[in-house]
Parts: C-alpha cells; structure tokens; sequence
C-alpha cells in the first residue's frame, strides 16, 4: 500500500527522491531513485501517463492509477485517474485487476505469484546483494521481526551454505566429529592419564564418601 498509495506530491522528479509519508511501520521516511535505473523507468513512464492524462482534462493524485476507463461488459467500473485499490475496506490491488495480475505473471514465468510477495523479494534481494541489514530495514520500512519473516531462505541455497560452512569448518581446523583438534600439551596429558578423561575417571573410580 506504501507503492499503490503514492500521490505526486510525494516525488520530487527533479532530485529524483520519493517521500514515504503513509507507513506500515508509522516512520515517513525517503528513497532516493536516482542510482535505481529500473524504478526511475517506471516513475518516468507513470509521469508520461500523468501528462496525457492532464492532456485529455484528467487531473489525478495517483502515481500508480488507470490510464483509461476501466470498461467491464459494457459498464464502467473505474475511470481513467482512479487509483489502482480502494481508498477504503479492500487492502492491495483491486479484484478488477486480478486476471491482469495474473496473466502478467504467468508472462513473466512467476504464476501464482501475489502482489504482497514482491515486499519479501526485495527483501530477500538486498540480503543477497550484500546491502547491510540496518540499511535494508530503512529502505524497506521493516522492523527486526518483519526482515526476519521476509528474508527467507531458498532450498537452491542451502547446497552453497553448506559448501560455504564444511570450507571454514576446514580452515578453522575443525574434525568431522565436530570437536576442535587438541593442542600437543592437551594430548600429552592425556597420555599421562592413560588415555582417560578425569571425568570418565573420576566415573569408573568414584571418591570414598566414608
């Protein structure tokens, strides 16, 4: 809802910088898009939308709204400048636009694919990109537990990570059972005790008591 939400006068389109006012977490905060190629395409593409629409006597607030009047078997359910979601009772994309969903991401070979999950895609895109999780949080709004919930794992990295893990194990100088190799005193004392630990000596030969 912080994207669909966003008015125009939430963008400065000369410094390239967007003000996140209406937050899931409460906190404005703001973007700067001006490194992002692919966001500043879209706000681009969007602004071009809004000045034809300014063209054809269309002045809308939205950012993200229809181009055109939404026409379904003859009837109108949405006018062309009306934002992409109810402004009350339903959260997300309208129902109206759910087959367009849909139909875009089975294009994109993403089916079944909802609108809420690209929030945890970019999560777990800035994790894998290497940006530092106090930045991510900032930029995405997100409290410790809403990055822990997003940042999920893929199976396709679990073969990586354990690679990753069995390497260190090596080069830290870990054995397969898991223990640390002893140092040479350690073993040394150990050969003077017979080979035992004290505790499993002191197991085998408990103190007398009386």
């Amino acid at each position: 809802m912080e994207i669909l939400g966003l008015r125009w006068f939430d963008i400065e389109l000369d410094t390239q910088v967007i003000h996140f006012h209406e937050t899931k977490t409460g906190t404005p905060r703001k973007a700067d898009y001006a490194q992002f190629p692919e966001l500043a395409a879209i706000i681009e593409r969007r602004a071009a939308v809004n000045e034809q629409l300014r063209g054809a006597g269309i002045i809308t607030q939205w950012v993200f709204c229809f181009h055109k009047s939404a026409v379904v078997r003859g009837r109108q359910h949405h006018a062309a400048g009306d934002p992409l979601f109810k402004q009350s009772g339903e959260r997300g994309l309208l129902g109206a636009l759910r087959d367009q969903w849909s139909a875009g991401c089975r294009n994109a070979g993403l089916p079944g694919l909802l609108f809420h999950d690209l929030r945890r895609s970019a999560c777990r895109n800035m994790d894998r990109a290497g940006v530092p999780r106090s930045v991510a949080m900032k930029l995405g709004g997100w409290s410790n537990a809403m990055y822990s919930r997003y940042a999920i794992g893929d199976e396709r990295e679990i073969a990586p990570a354990m690679a990753q893990l069995g390497e260190y194990l090596e080069h830290a100088g870990w054995q397969s059972v898991g223990s640390r190799r002893k140092k040479l005193m350690k073993l040394r004392e150990n050969v003077a005790e017979g080979g035992r630990s004290r505790t499993f000596r002191r197991a085998q030969y408990p103190p007398n008591r009386f």
